[in-house]
């Protein structure tokens, strides 16, 4: 189990909670889509909502919301994050079962699922549990129906859904088999697709080279042909 969770106070909770269990990494850091580095991070009293960026237009539907506290933090990219804790020899290791992604950070939900899609990593959680928010409250995020298309692209197809909070979707969603066959069937396609536009560039090439020969040798009978008659009238 990997956990990740960049607010110093929730961190130690998490901590002492997993404290002697083995199976459990603590990760003390924030996702982004970017390098490594330092960076302020936003806590609030609903600590769902807490990011490296202040939530935009939730004033309104959140009147009781306040930052309480902005500490800095270290982060990490997505993806680069990802794929450290699942590199390429674990993740063709069929010993280990498909695990199970829990993204309760609406804030970086986006970056995590783009992050997912794009360092090949479907095939690592069957299952994933997410909370979406309904519109896209901050910078580079994206509300609950840009994530289900992505998601949905990929495979997932939404098994639950929890509205007691509307504004928050809670989703469960699963990968369905049929379509990572059928997006294996797509880059076995594609890639014979590949071969055969590479086998038809050969050819082309070889068809060419050929042509290029048969009019070198067209040229050279006809200068021979010029010779002989030349031999020919010089004897006569």
């Amino acid at each position: 189990m990997i956990a990740v969770e960049p607010d110093p106070v929730s961190l130690a909770d998490l901590e002492r909670g997993a404290a002697g269990e083995t199976r459990v990494r603590v990760l003390p850091v924030a996702v982004t889509e970017g390098p490594a580095q330092r960076a302020a991070f936003h806590v609030y009293n609903m600590a769902c909502l807490s990011g490296l960026k202040p939530p935009q237009g939730l004033e309104e539907l959140l009147p009781g919301l306040k930052e309480t506290a902005r500490p800095v933090v270290s982060t990490r990219d997505a993806a680069d994050l990802l794929s450290e804790c699942f590199p390429q020899a674990a993740r063709q290791d069929d010993s280990h079962p498909p695990g199970l992604l829990i993204i309760d950070a609406p804030s970086s939900a986006a970056q995590v699922v783009r992050a997912l899609i794009s360092a090949g990593l479907t095939r690592q959680f069957w299952h994933i549990l997410l909370r979406a928010p309904e519109e896209a409250y901050w910078p580079q995020s994206d509300s609950a129906e840009g994530l289900l298309r992505l998601l949905g692209e990929a495979g997932y197809r939404v098994q639950e859904r929890d509205d007691d909070d509307p504004d928050f979707p809670r989703l469960r969603l699963a990968l369905d088999p049929l379509a990572e066959h059928a997006d294996s069937l797509a880059r076995q396609n594609a890639a014979l697709q590949q071969r055969v536009e590479e086998l038809e560039a050969a050819i082309e090439e070889k068809e060419m080279r050929l042509q290029a020969m048969r009019q070198e040798l067209n040229r050279f009978e006809g200068q021979m042909d010029l010779l002989e008659r030349i031999l020919l009238r010089d004897d006569g």
